[in-house]
Parts: structure tokens; C-alpha cells; sequence
């Protein structure tokens, strides 16, 4: 793990439909060529800043680190709190990587999705096939646990979303976020930080249904990236189900599931965060390994 970082350098660009989207990059070594890009895309009513942990995490040499805030979120337009259509959703994501690879050409690319980003990462590298060194999936919402499921917030949602569907009303702290994480400092963090949303909408939620519907009914056997999923079997927001179906679902070869017995669903914040980051390092080190070894 690294021991320090460099203060976040934030950036701006403009969608192909007008929307200004932003975005963080870390960095350790400015002077020296880049020698892998490290994409992240954030969880659920979340934004890019806080992935700064991702940085600090993994110790791949002269990686650039960069986190996107999808629109809507954190620092980029859009309206607040809502989610455009998964295609729009995707293009953004593909409009961000080319933002990056002018910086830095013709360098390995790995991207990593926690939670809800995990199915739109998948379904970018679905779009895309050749365009990822490797793709990493933490905890990714594909399959809510039972107890999300018939959790009072969810069962008043549905109602929620005939009556007030962009009322923000489905909440993302009290006892979801107490039994996302078992980390009091993150606890603390998440709910103290002002550009995090508290609750979100009916049809925030909805939009993520889609996209992991378009992800599990047949775009998943499209990934031709190299793909390592990671989840905590004491994860009870997300179902480690998901991520078991998901993992059969996927074609390519190069293609490993790990599950980590005492982790909970936010694998990166918690104590099983050293544990999470040194694997993962590992997994893009050896596919890195086998690049430069031609």
C-alpha cells in the first residue's frame, strides 16, 4: 500500500449532448510516463473524491489513478440526483476513457466498477471489446440481497415509484448503510460528506434495474476482458449470488471470482480493505506481466 498521495487534480470536459462532466485523477510520479491507467466508477448515490482510497490502496508503479463522477453526482452536470438511460450511461463512460487516453496513449487500462458501477463498467467493456487489460468488479450490484429486497424502504419504494417517482425518497444511510459497512469511520464519512446523497429515486433505482437487466440478459457473454470479481460473503446489501451467476455468464477465459469470507459489502472501506487491494494488485500485475511478456 502506498504511503501517500498527491492532492486530487480535477478535471471537466463536455458530453457529446452538452452535459459537463468531471472527473479526479491521482497521481505518484508526474515525471516518468504513465504506465497503466486505473479507471474507477463509484457506488450508489456516491461520487468520485472519495476513491481516492483506490489510489492510495493499490501500489501498481507509475499507474495514473482517475475516478469518474457520473452526471448528476459530485461535481459533474445533469440533474441532481437522477440517472440518464444505460446508453447514455455508457457513453459517458466511453467519452471519459478518451478523455484519458489523450493523456496518455497507448497504455493498459484497467477499470474497476464498485457496487452500481460494477454493471456499467461491465457493460462498457461489453461495448468494447479489446479495450481493457483487465476488468475489476467490486461487490457489483447485480442481485439485492433478501433482506434489501424486504427491507421497508424497498417495499414503500415500489409504491413510491407509481405515485412520486423522482421523489427522493428510497434512503441510502440509518440501518442500509449500517449493514453495508461494518467501519465506523466510513459510516461516519459517508454520512457527513455534502456531496453524497442521502436518499434517492424511485426511478434512480429503476434505471439501475435496467442496466443490470441489458448486463445479465446476454451482454455479460460479451466481456472479452480479462475479469476479476471480488465480493464479501457477509455482504447483505448486494447478493454474492450475483456475483456467482455472473461469473458463469461470463465467456472469456481469463476470468476469476473471489470471495472474501468476512467481507461485508464495502470491501474497499473496510478492515478488508488491505486484504481486497493486495489481490486485486496482484490480479493486474501478473495481466500486466503477460502484456510486456508479449
Amino acid at each position: 500500500m502506498t504511503s501517500h498521495i498527491p492532492t486530487a487534480t480535477v478535471h471537466r470536459f463536455t458530453s457529446t449532448d452538452g452535459v459537463e462532466l468531471s472527473y479526479c485523477t491521482w497521481r505518484f510520479d508526474e515525471a516518468s510516463d504513465p504506465t497503466a491507467l486505473v479507471l474507477v466508477l463509484h457506488g450508489i448515490g456516491y461520487h468520485a473524491a472519495p476513491y481516492v482510497i483506490v489510489a492510495e490502496g493499490l501500489g501498481l508503479p507509475g499507474a495514473v489513478y482517475s475516478a469518474l463522477d457520473f452526471r448528476g453526482h459530485g461535481g459533474s452536470g445533469g440533474p441532481k440526483g437522477a440517472l440518464p438511460p444505460t446508453e447514455r450511461m455508457v457513453s459517458d463512460i466511453e467519452e471519459w476513457v478518451d478523455q484519458l487516453k489523450k493523456e496518455a496513449p497507448a497504455v493498459p487500462i484497467f477499470m474497476i466498477g464498485e457496487s452500481m458501477g460494477g454493471p456499467y463498467a461491465a457493460l462498457y467493456a461489453s461495448k468494447n471489446p479489446g479495450a481493457l487489460t483487465g476488468l475489476v468488479l467490486v461487490a457489483p450490484a447485480v442481485l439485492s440481497s433478501l433482506r434489501q429486497v424486504l427491507h421497508v424502504d424497498t417495499l414503500r419504494a415500489v409504491g413510491r415509484l407509481l405515485r412520486s417517482p423522482r421523489s427522493p425518497s428510497f434512503g441510502l444511510l440509518g440501518s442500509r448503510l449500517a449493514a453495508a459497512s461494518k467501519e465506523s469511520s466510513f459510516v461516519l464519512a459517508r454520512i457527513e460528506d455534502p456531496s453524497a446523497m442521502q436518499k434517492v429515486t424511485a426511478a434512480y433505482l429503476m434505471r439501475i434495474g435496467i442496466a443490470i437487466a441489458e448486463l445479465m440478459l446476454g451482454k455479460a457473454g460479451r466481456i472479452d476482458s480479462p475479469t476479476l470479481i471480488v465480493q464479501g460473503e457477509r455482504d447483505t446489501i448486494v447478493s454474492p449470488l450475483g456475483s456467482r451467476l455472473l461469473y458463469k455468464m461470463l465467456n472469456v477465459a481469463d476470468k476469476k471470482l473471489a470471495i472474501f469470507p468476512d467481507g461485508f459489502h464495502t470491501l474497499i472501506w473496510d478492515s478488508t480493505a488491505p486484504e481486497v487491494f493486495a489481490f486485486i494488485e496482484g490480479w493486474m500485475s501478473e495481466r500486466l506481466g503477460r502484456r510486456q511478456g508479449g
